[in-house]
């Protein structure tokens, strides 16, 4: 029978006509059969209507069918196939048997083309070279003939490499009992006399071309005299631009010499109450102008994909609920959908949008994909912590528990991968070494072995060593297993048992039955693919190279190969859903309302500009010589005008179209020509932008609504029937107050906790220390964040001051216990040369310690150990010094302390070093604190409440004991700097010099008579006047001393103290009150608490309304204060 061949513009009725005559068939030949072949894409809504139509499909002789479908059908059971992963396994293994073969031919090849074949990202390109050659019935030796008869140069080489790839596949696909898909319709064609007979009429609809597979698959077709009719869409004015479907037309009529050519005058009928829908698609490609306003057609201009999927959502909602559609009459055709569908799933998820995408997702993008990859990483890269990391936020290990008959699984919890990620950093744990073997002891415990402690194990390092457990335990029963493995078999066995350990089938299984009960379908269809998918993987690799031999990193490669091949779908639940596509792939034929997302420049039309291992020379050059293949990417890109015409002419109510001024990188975009020529062709019709659509977009979904209130920087007019509604609606009023709250304290700056949560967040008695009540001074907001909320840095391994501090500490402590312990030494006849040689045997004892643990960077803290050693020889002068020059004897080292104050508040800490003097009944205390860094006593600062360290010291001290009077609080300074003399200076100069770096810095307090004058017994005690250098206070030209600088009376230290203690409890008040303002502290001129804190980029502190504090008061007036008033200071 002769073909019939059916074009016009869309909408001119061809598909109608297919139905008619079906309907025509069925009336007057019962019996026979009736087929429509569409494109698989819309083998569904085609299937809806056929429904709709006949009452369904099947038992009626009436199929809808792809061509898929229909060489699924034809061998059936007879074929055993590779799918994706398998052949992906042999591509993979085929590339590297032709680089096998180039290396033994080297010097034949251009280095340049060998490279590019090496490179990973050639496995995809081999992959669809092979498909390609199958899909357009191109056989190796028909390329190996055209390749001998061909001069010596750069395609020459290419197809070499082609065929050596090609018969590489083949070899290895003939050593299995398995065949290709791509040779699918090929042998359907041989065999369609077995579905099909002449009594079969056969409808092709809504191909624009055809395959050559296809192609045969019709030949066969029309030789079995089917009665045959194809439908194409070609605008007949504008027939040249449908390259495609003129060489369709074409080829058919080469199959069948008798076709009949049906044109369908009209077009665009569905449009016929759209006036300026219908002048858009009909004037398409010619430059007529619309003169009327148009009324279904709005172009927008958003700031960035976010703001533009934003609006399309608020506009889907308001046509939803205002105009009454459906989310199934809603389609959105994206200009690149791979790079905003986590935009619109983001957004659309807000706006509570139903919505469809036929979007495939490769399960090597998967998380578990990417868990079992970064298990060999791993291996690689010895355990480290990028590694390591990867691996465990991938987040599918699994605990098993199991009891009363019941197995339970549940994934290891993020907060404790960021527990153990902490850890690990702060710790510097790297290495196979560290990760196989206990972390029973951690960096504390193993320095406070070194230095002499007991090593108590820290709960850190509990917790820490129990997930260490849990995680490194099946890594290393699969690294024995690899180890042993030879073939990919026992590869893959291996790699199953491995997932076997870490309890991925039951863990999935128990999520997918919580997803179901939470009606989360999606997702669980997801969860349900996963497993399946990899052990298909693993099943097709067994399949495919069971017996090749391979090491680990080869195995790597073919399950990385494989894994990409992998897609998972979803179906959806419902039908009720808004269409998300492309114009590739666009699955309505006719939609009422038409989204146009991301049309910028390179988009509708979109530009192929990459050529590919085949360049368009090549591609041409082969098609003269008989060779057709895909088409250049000029080709393609014709093919795109009429493809975004058909897409864009699909719509049937309203069409929007919208596009973004700026990317995500911040570079600035440019509407696509296709939205320039309908701007121009409705009259110079002026985008839309987001101040015009504000009030139309501010009410969506109540959610969606909360969040524009939230951000929005000025007030809507609607602001007040909002508000109203959600006041009204029980369940949103406390959101809607606790929004206009923050949102009110931001714009004014006003930022405070409620007292409420504050009492909450604060509760009971507080023990300050000394570090927690200097945040607070320096900034209240970062206290809040520090120690209200508990925020942090991150710790990461590093030798830093406060290690270094520690070490100094230590080896100080263990000096004086060495002395005051030892009967023959005392202070009084200690010599500077034996506490030089003390310390240095400490240092070795400690060194030794350290070097024989497993502590992560030993070397390095041993040398800075020795290093500190330097520094606190020069410290552990000044301490013989100030011990040795007057009465005072060391009481206690390190001693931890915890002291009320009041009934809420109180202080703790730990005291470096304790003198005490005890005469006539009462005992003198003098505190000392040793710094590594260089530090001064400002009274300044403990005015405003920093560095009140040494003073809440004496206050504990004291309130502990009824008898004290404080002599002094004072830093030691730890230091080992170098210090600037001139050339030729006396011994003595610099010896005095080198004292400057060890100094002690702080306040004294002796007692003074009633005319001011100081007690020399009080002097005497600190200093004897025979051993006297001036250690704690300045001396006069007499060698005594007077009242003034940081050397005053005992009543300004008893003051001070006073002082200290009201105002911790005055902060304790604020703080409980609610007290967060973001108002940092200047501590100099050009220094701000803000410059070196850790939190600036939480706080986000604007410089125009900066509320700095300064501290303007002078160390003499406060002294001055202190003394001269009764009730101390303001």
């Amino acid at each position: 029978m002769p073909v019939e061949i059916i074009i016009g513009q869309i909408g001119s009725g061809k598909t109608e006509r297919c139905i008619q005559g079906m309907r025509e068939v069925q009336e007057k030949y019962p019996g026979h059969r009736c087929v429509m072949l569409v494109p698989s894409h819309y083998s569904h809504e085609t299937e809806k209507l056929i429904t709709e139509e006949f009452g369904g499909t099947g038992l009626n002789n009436i199929e809808v069918l792809s061509f898929e479908k229909l060489a699924s059908r034809l061998i059936k059971g007879t074929e055993k196939y590779l799918s994706a992963p398998g052949k992906q396994a042999l591509v993979c293994r085929a590339v590297k048997m032709c680089l096998a073969e180039l290396e033994k031919r080297a010097g034949e090849f251009d280095s340049r083309l060998v490279a590019a074949v090496r490179k990973p990202g050639f496995l995809d390109i081999a992959s669809s070279l092979i498909s390609e050659l199958r899909r357009y019935i191109v056989s190796d030796d028909e390329l190996r003939e055209k390749i001998n008869g061909m001069d010596s140069g750069a395609l020459r080489q290419k197809l070499e490499i082609a065929v050596l790839i090609a018969e590489s596949y083949d070899e290895l696909l003939s050593g299995t009992e398995y065949v290709d898909s791509d040779d699918d319709l090929l042998r359907a064609a041989a065999s369609v006399g077995e579905l099909f007979d002449g009594s079969t009429h056969i409808w092709v609809d809504k191909f624009d071309e055809f395959l050559p597979q296809q192609a045969e698959v019709l030949r066969a077709l029309i030789d079995l005299g089917s009665d045959i009719k194809i439908t194409f869409d070609i605008c007949p004015e504008y027939e040249d631009t449908y390259y495609g479907t003129r060489n369709a037309i074409e080829r058919i009529r080469e199959y069948a010499p008798d076709t009949r050519l049906t044109r369908l005058e009209g077009g665009l009928r569905y449009l016929d109450g759209k006036p300026d829908l219908k002048f858009l698609f009909s004037t398409w490609f010619d430059r007529d102008v619309y003169t009327n306003e148009p009324e279904n057609i709005e172009v927008f201009e958003a700031r960035d994909a976010y703001s533009e999927i934003e609006h399309i959502a608020g506009r889907i909602i308001d046509l939803v609920r205002e105009d009454k559609y459906r989310f199934r009459d809603i389609a959105v055709i994206c200009g690149d959908r791979e790079g905003c569908s986590h935009v619109i799933k983001a957004v659309f998820d807000e706006y509570e949008i139903p919505y469809y995408s036929d979007e495939t997702v490769s399960i090597a993008d998967h998380p578990i994909a990417m868990q079992v990859l970064s298990l060999f990483d791993i291996i690689d890269n010895n355990w480290d912590y990028a590694s390591m990391f990867e691996y465990l936020r991938a987040g599918f290990i699994y605990l098993k528990r199991s009891g009363s008959g019941k197995t339970v699984y549940r994934r290891i919890p993020d907060r404790d991968i960021d527990m153990l990620e902490n850890y690990v950093l702060k710790y510097g744990i790297r290495g196979k070494s560290r990760w196989s073997r206990s972390w029973d002891k951690g960096y504390k415990r193993i320095i406070d072995e070194a230095f002499g402690g007991d090593g108590e194990m820290h709960a850190e390092d509990e917790r820490a060593e129990k997930l260490r457990a849990v995680i490194a335990e099946p890594i290393l029963a699969y690294c024995e297993a690899a180890k042993a493995a030879k073939t990919v078999s026992e590869h893959c066995r291996a790699l199953y048992g491995f997932l076997d350990s870490v309890n991925l089938y039951g863990g999935l299984k128990s999520e997918i039955l919580g997803l179901a009960v939470n009606r989360a379908e999606a997702d669980a269809q997801r969860f349900g693919q996963i497993w399946n998918l990899i052990l298909d993987v693993l099943d097709q690799l067994n399949t495919a190279l069971g017996d090749t031999v391979v090491n680990a990193d080869e195995f790597r490669e073919y399950l990385r190969a494989a894994m990409t091949k992998c897609e998972i779908r979803t179906i959806p639940s419902g039908v009720d859903r808004v269409f998300i596509g492309s114009v590739e792939k666009n699955q309505s034929a006719n939609v009422k309302l038409l989204f146009i997302e991301g049309a910028v420049t390179g988009t509708f039309p979109s530009e192929s500009g990459i050529e590919g291992f085949l360049s368009n020379a090549d591609r041409e050059y082969l098609e003269s010589e008989d060779i057709k293949l895909a088409p250049t990417t000029t080709k393609k890109n014709e093919k795109q005008y009429s493809r975004v015409y058909k897409a864009f002419s699909a719509v049937t109510d309203r069409l929007f179209v919208s596009y973004m001024a700026q990317t995500p990188e911040g570079k600035s975009c440019r509407a696509s020509q296709t939205v320039l020529d309908i701007c121009a062709k409705l009259g110079g019709l002026k985008p839309k932008s987001e101040t015009d659509a504000a009030e139309q977009m501010y009410i969506s979904t109540p959610k969606a609504t909360l969040h524009r209130m939230l951000i929005s920087h000025k007030d809507n007019p609607l602001r007040t029937h909002v508000d109203e509604w959600f006041r009204e609606h029980g369940e949103w009023r406390g959101r809607l107050a606790e929004i206009n709250r923050t949102r009110a304290g931001f714009m004014h700056r006003e930022i405070g906790l409620d007292p409420d949560i504050a009492g909450r967040l604060y509760d009971g008695q507080i023990f300050y220390s000394a570090t927690r009540l200097n945040s607070y001074a320096q900034c209240p907001f970062k206290y809040f964040l520090q120690y209200g909320l508990k925020a942090k840095p991150r710790e990461e391994w590093e030798l830093t001051a406060a290690d270094t501090g520690t070490y100094a500490h230590e080896l100080i402590r263990i000096l004086c216990e060495t002395v005051e312990n030892d009967e023959t030494l005392g202070w009084d006849n200690v010599t500077d040369e034996k506490c030089e040689e003390i310390i240095e045997a400490a240092i070795d004892e400690c060194s030794g310690r350290i070097l024989g643990s497993d502590l992560f960077g030993k070397e390095k803290t041993a040398s800075i150990l020795r290093r500190t050693g330097a520094a606190a020889k020069e410290a552990a002068k000044a301490v013989r010094r100030s011990i040795a020059a007057g009465s005072f004897k060391t009481e206690s080292y390190e001693m931890k302390f915890e002291t009320a104050l009041s009934d809420n508040v109180g202080v703790k800490g730990v005291i470096d070093r304790i003198d005490v003097c005890r005469h006539d009944g009462i005992t003198e205390y003098r505190i000392i604190d040793y710094k590594t860094g260089k530090k001064d006593f400002k009274l300044s600062e403990i005015y405003h409440g920093l560095s009140m360290q040494p003073v809440i010291y004496a206050v504990a001290v004291c309130m502990a004991d009824e008898r004290a009077e404080l002599s002094g609080t004072y830093y030691s300074m730890v230091r080992n700097d170098f210090a600037r003399v001139d050339p030729g200076s006396r011994a003595d100069t610099i010896e005095s010099r080198l004292k400057e770096n060890t100094q002690i810095v702080g306040a004294t307090f002796v007692d003074v008579d009633e005319n001011g004058e100081i007690d020399e017994s009080s002097l005497e005690r600190i200093e004897a006047k025979d051993r006297r250098e001036g250690l704690f206070f300045k001396l006069n030209k007499s060698g005594g001393a007077d009242i003034g600088g940081n050397l005053r009376s005992r009543e300004a230290g008893r003051r001070l103290m006073e002082f200290t203690r009201e105002k911790i409890i005055a902060e304790d008040a604020e703080i409980r009150e609610g007290n967060i303002e973001i108002s940092p502290m200047r501590t100099g001129f050009n220094n701000s608490v803000c410059d070196y804190c850790d939190f600036a980029a939480s706080c986000k502190f604007d410089e125009p309304l900066k509320a700095e504090r300064s501290m303007s008061e002078k160390d003499n007036d406060i002294w001055r204060m202190l003394e001269e008033d009764e009730d101390g200071l303001d």
